[in-house]
């Protein structure tokens, strides 16, 4: 089968998929495709391998599921994948999970793959009415009524609901899986949905998302309960439960002749209550856990809650945190539906409220938790004096803990140290050492919880049965049933103890009930294909449940271990091993330690570690513990654990009690597990399969080899093997034509049959033709041999055709040799096309690769062609132009002669109009400069006469020298705004005048008005006779007005002293100035010097300039070159003293002495301080 697509078994992976290269006898040489990264998103890598086919069932490798294009043929119902195993169940699970699909069908079975996210669209309002409608109340009348429907955990729901209505049976539903596969999160969504399903109406198919019935609400929330007390972080999960549990959700089921008589399709049912059962708690967690686990949930809320909460239950707990307690311990804070344990408490104190538990007797119920906490505070140590005796050394905890149980503390230290004996009539107590106190105290807490976790079971089911809640519960004589089973998967770790072997015993007897369901449904299918089914073999766990719970099994000598004095883990064993000997699933390796034993199981093999199996299965508490108990205040632990020890002594009904039948845990164990499959026995039971994808808890991550272990675990490839005992493959009758039909000469004979089974519509005609092809493919060769009986190869039914081991494969040999084939021609034809196509290809290029060549070398001779026309014509230009340059040189030489002709006969006559122009310019040069001379000398006379002037002028400077220094000083003083105060003091002086004018004034108009009041007293005395009265009245007025006048007069001489200072300073300033007045004379003095100095230097030059004579010039041009020459001298002097006249030269020297007469003139100041009037120096012409 070279080519083949297969799977082969890999130790990292689980099955790998492969290519078939070629096969040699038992070996087959393939190629592996092995995955390069956990996503599968690169391309894998290709691997070489030898396979011996000996180690594969029937010596074949199991074949991959693919379509006609190669693609992998993902199915919703696993059935219904031709070749079925466990490789194909596993790829086909991988295909659907990566697509967010994680529920796929087995029959009856739904497997349910934890996405590790919550996929909103799954569980919407329109999810739940689709469901409800196709499988309940618009369900079909005949056929599946999930058909066209996806697989999906609402259909185990519904399923369940149409066949407690339609058909009055009891339903129930199995969720098993490991710890973290989402078994907790299916059972709640499967309640919610049968919850829910009630208050919809098959009419209006309208579904009513709020509970109204109390009992269905109280329902609801008694899973926060038992999350809380049951529930607890493991390595695996977050939230795992760590016990199972048995609801019983009761409905009150309408009777179906009278739902047909008010024209119902459906009886309606009613959810009236719940009864929780309860398996199995894992009491070893109450006082120890890994360092990367928890303990119950319940311990941190109670630490996480309010701190006056706190306080109110427990005084102890004021400020407590985790770390406070050792059997809590410190871990890190962790989030359970996105809820921290602080907002978990009050979820926690609202469900116990609902069901009773508020008040005092809620601060009860928290109390005997407490003591819980508390008991795993107390510390022991050796007695000083006697090392086989025990104390406490932790007093303030055993005060505490007084407090707590409201017990005296010595009654606590006795009950924990000592333990009491009878022998015969007298009892004593016997101390106990180190070790055997804390196992005591250990004990004495988990007794406690245990009995705490019971309570609260016993209450939920007191408040949510039917029989205690519903209103019409005296009406019915029997609630209809669909149970909930949410246990433990199989568990198989590195040490394996007693909650592991009840554990996998449980799902043994899970799987042995599984099995026969199994082995029904094949029946019933092969039943429906009309097929006989052989005597099939299949797996059968009778032997091993033997070997667990028989006479003499595992739990029969663990009791008996337990009741016999000094018994132990050791002899237990061995008698295990030597009872069993015979069994083959009872193993004893020569490895093994003395307390180690193996049972083959199911799902495998595991190793047992029996240390402390006897302790664990007595579960017996001491007398003083009880005792203890009984006295404390707390009716919780008083009341519950006597009752407990109470019912551990009960006789059994039926006669007298056996020895250790109903102390042990595990003779409880058998007892609740029998009852439960008795329960289970009576309904019609559908499965559930959990699957943990992966252990990094990673969506759309599937990790094959974990998957793997899982599914054999949870039983689905033992159903598989039952499944396909007899037949192990099977197809479709149009998948078989699809795939088979071109192997085969035999044709339908009309088109009409066809269509049929193209449309996949079974009749007695498909199935002829589908048995003929399979004969004219086989041949002869009709027959197999298994287990050397001679066996028919196929068997076709109905609507599939069945195939024994290795039938299949063959088919695909042979398809795959006619495809190959067919191939070949395919691939002649594919070849001769592909390679005529080439040669056209070709061919044009050809074509076009001459045509380009052609039309380069006709364009190459084109061009050559017109190179040589260009050349041609650029030669007869050349020819012409030679031609046209000759003509022009004889009409340039032509032209030259008659130049020098013409400039010969006009030479002559310039010749002579020159000669007579230098005669004419000689006298009119001549008289010319004649008349300059005379005019230079009576300038330089005038020269003289200025020069006389000037040292007249220079006399009248120096007589100025004083005046200028003056000035100077005046303006330097006027720089340093000296000259602005003294005008300011003479305005203050002004000022000052005035004032003394206004003052004289305003005296001399007192002496006025005193006149005019002397005048005017006269005449009152004449007129009144000198009244004594008005004579006093002018006195104080003349008073007065004396007064006022020398004050005027003290001001008038203050202010004429002022101004003599004023004056006094000004003549200092004065002075200060005539001082300055003087320097700056001496400096006007050094700068007359330098102007006699330039004086001095221009009468030299004007003595150098009147010896220059001007020489009359030539006729050849002398007299212009002169005249040049005499400009230039003239330029110059001009330079150096810029004047030709007398009249020039004052007023040259005039401009450059304004800028130092101007001070002069401007700033003249006399000694009384006044300005002088300015002057602006001009000189006269």
């Amino acid at each position: 089968m070279s080519g083949g697509n297969v799977y082969v078994r890999d130790d990292e992976f689980g099955w790998l998929g492969a290519k078939i290269n070629s096969t040699d006898g038992g070996k087959a040489d393939v190629t592996v495709y092995v995955p390069t990264d956990s996503e599968g998103k690169k391309k894998p890598k290709e691997v070489k391998r030898s396979i011996k086919l000996s180690e594969y069932s029937g010596e074949s490798l199991p074949l991959q599921n693919i379509d006609a294009d190669g693609n992998l043929i993902e199915k919703e119902d696993m059935r219904d994948l031709p070749s079925l195993h466990e490789a194909a169940i596993l790829y086909n699970l991988k295909t659907r999970h990566e697509k967010l699909n994680p529920y796929t069908r087995v029959g009856d079975m739904v497997i349910a793959m934890n996405p590790f996210q919550w996929l909103t669209h799954l569980y919407s309002e329109e999810q739940r009415t689709l469901f409800a409608d196709k499988i309940i109340f618009k369900a079909p009348e005949a056929g599946d009524p999930r058909k066209g429907l996806p697989p999906h955990i609402y259909e185990t729901s519904a399923m369940a609901y149409r066949g407690l209505a339609a058909h009055g049976l009891h339903q129930s539903i199995l969720v098993s899986g490991e710890s973290g596969s989402g078994k907790t999160e299916t059972v709640k969504i499967i309640m919610k949905h049968l919850a829910a399903v009630q208050s919809l109406s098959a009419d209006s198919a309208i579904f009513s998302a709020d509970a109204t019935d109390a009992i269905v609400k109280r329902i609801l929330e008694s899973n926060a309960l038992l999350e809380a007390f049951g529930n607890a972080k493991t390595v695996r999960n977050n939230n795992s439960s760590r016990f199972g549990k048995y609801i019983q959700l009761q409905f009150d089921v309408e009777d179906g002749r009278s739902a047909e008589l008010a024209g119902k399709k459906l009886p309606t049912c009613v959810l009236a209550g719940s009864i929780n059962n309860t398996y199995l708690l894992e009491k070893s967690r109450v006082v120890g856990h890994e360092s990367a686990e928890r303990t119950y949930h319940i311990f941190y809320q109670i630490l996480a809650a309010p701190e006056d909460v706190k306080t109110k239950l427990w005084g102890g707990l004021a400020g407590a945190t985790n770390s406070s307690f050792k059997y809590i311990g410190d871990c890190e804070p962790l989030l359970i539906d996105d809820m921290t344990d602080g907002q978990k408490w009050e979820e926690t104190a609202n469900a116990l409220a609902g069901i009773g538990i508020e008040g005092e007797k809620f601060d009860t119920f928290m109390r005997a938790i407490c003591t819980v906490m508390q008991l795993g505070n107390i510390s022991f140590a050796e007695n000083p004096s006697n090392s086989e005796e025990t104390i406490i050394d932790s007093k303030d905890e055993l005060n505490k803990l007084g407090d707590l149980l409201a017990v005296e503390t010595s009654d606590i230290e006795k009950a924990l140290t000592t333990r009491a004996v009878t022998i015969g009539r007298e009892t004593y107590d016997k101390p106990l050492k180190l070790s055997e106190s804390q196992e005591t105290r250990d004990a004495f807490a988990k007794e406690i919880y245990f009995q705490i976790f019971d309570y609260i079971v016993a209450v939920m089911n007191t408040m949510t049965s039917a029989e205690n809640n519903y209103d019409k519960a005296n009406e019915v004589q029997e609630f209809g049933r669909v149970s909930l089973l949410d246990i433990f998967g199989f568990e198989s770790f590195e040490v394996n103890r007693f909650e592991q072997l009840c554990i996998n015993y449980a799902n043994e007897k899970l799987q042995q009930l599984y099995t026969l369901d199994t082995f029904r449904s094949v029946q019933e299918e092969y039943e429906d294909e009309d097929i006989e089914l052989e005597s099939v073999t299949f797996p059968d766990n009778a032997s091993v449940l033997r070997l667990v719970e028989g006479r003499v099994g595992v739990i029969a000598l663990l009791n008996e271990e337990c009741v016999r004095p000094n018994g132990n883990d050791e002899t237990f064993v061995s008698k295990v091993c030597l009872v069993n000997k015979d069994n083959p699933d009872m193993l004893q390796g020569r490895l093994f330690r003395p307390y180690e034993f193996a049972i083959n199981h199911y799902a495998g093999t595991v190793k047992y570690d029996a240390r402390m199996f006897v302790h664990k299965n007595t579960d017996n508490i001491s007398s003083n513990l009880l005792d203890l108990a009984c006295k404390s205040s707390n009716e919780l632990i008083s009341v519950e654990l006597k009752a407990a020890a109470d019912a551990r002594l009960a006789k059994p009904s039926g006669g007298r009690k056996k020895k250790g039948q109903s102390t042990t845990v595990a003779t409880k164990f058998r007892s609740q597990l029998t009852a439960l499959m008795n329960s289970i026995s009576e309904t019609r039971t559908r499965y559930v399969r959990c699957i943990k994808p992966n252990p990094e808890k990673l969506p759309v991550r599937l990790n094959l080899l974990s998957t793997a272990e899982q599914l054999r675990c949870a039983g689905v490839l033992s159903a598989i093997a039952i499944s396909r005992a007899a037949f192990p493959t099977r197809l479709h009758h149009e998948d078989f034509i699809e795939r088979f039909d071109f192997l085969s000469s035999a044709r339908f004979g009309d088109d009409e049959d066809e269509k049929k089974v193209e449309a996949g519509e079974g009749n007695s005609s498909s199935r002829a033709y589908v048995e003929k092809v399979v004969l004219d493919i086989l041949g002869d060769d009709t027959t197999v041999k298994e287990e050397g009986q001679e066996l028919t190869a196929y068997a076709c039914g109905k609507t599939r055709v069945y195939f024994r081991s290795g039938v299949l494969e063959q088919f695909e040999a042979k398809r795959a040799a006619a495809l190959s084939t067919h191939v070949i021609t395919m691939q002649r034809y594919a070849r001769g096309y592909l390679e005529r196509s080439h040669f056209q290809k070709v061919k044009a290029s050809v074509i076009a690769i001459q045509a380009t060549m052609r039309r380069y070398n006709r364009r190459k001779l084109f061009l050559r062609i017109l190179q040589a026309a260009i050349n041609i014509s650029c030669w007869v230009r050349c020819i012409y132009a030679k031609k046209l340059l000759i003509r022009l040189r004889k009409y340039k030489a032509a032209t030259i002669i008659q130049k020098y002709w013409r400039s010969a006969l006009f030479f002559g006559y310039f010749t002579k109009c020159r000669a007579a122009a230098i005669t004419i310019q000689k006298t009119t040069r001549g008289f010319l400069t004649r008349k300059h001379n005379m005019e230079k000398t009576e300038q330089n006379m005038r020269q003289s006469k200025t020069f006389n002037k000037l040292k007249d002028f220079k006399q009248s400077i120096l007589k100025l020298g004083r005046a200028a220094a003056l000035a100077d000083a005046i303006a330097e003083k006027a720089e340093e705004n000296k000259l602005e105060g003294i005008e300011e003091q003479d305005s203050l002086s002004d000022e000052v005048e005035v004032e003394v004018a206004l003052l004289t004034n305003a005296n001399k108009q007192l002496m006025r008005e005193l006149e005019a009041l002397k005048a005017e007293n006269v005449k009152i005395k004449e007129k009144y006779h000198n009244t004594e009265f008005q004579l006093k009245a002018v006195s104080i007025v003349k008073n007065k007005l004396e007064d006022t006048l020398k004050v005027k007069e003290k001001d008038i001489s203050y202010l004429r002293s002022e101004v003599a200072k004023a004056k006094q300073k000004k003549k200092h300033d004065f002075s200060v100035m005539k001082q300055a007045q003087d320097v700056k004379e001496d400096e006007y003095k050094s700068k007359i010097s330098d102007l006699e100095a330039k004086l001095q230097a221009a009468k030299e030059t004007i003595k150098a300039n009147r010896r220059v004579r001007v020489q009359p010039a030539g006729l050849n041009g002398s007299f212009r070159r002169a005249s040049l020459r005499n400009q230039k001298g003239k330029k110059k002097f001009s330079d150096n003293f810029d004047y030709d006249t007398e009249q020039d030269v004052l007023t040259n020297l005039g401009k450059k002495l304004q800028p130092i007469m101007d001070p002069i003139g401007s700033i003249m100041v006399n000694s009384n301080g006044k300005k002088k009037q300015k002057k602006k120096w001009k000189w006269a012409k």
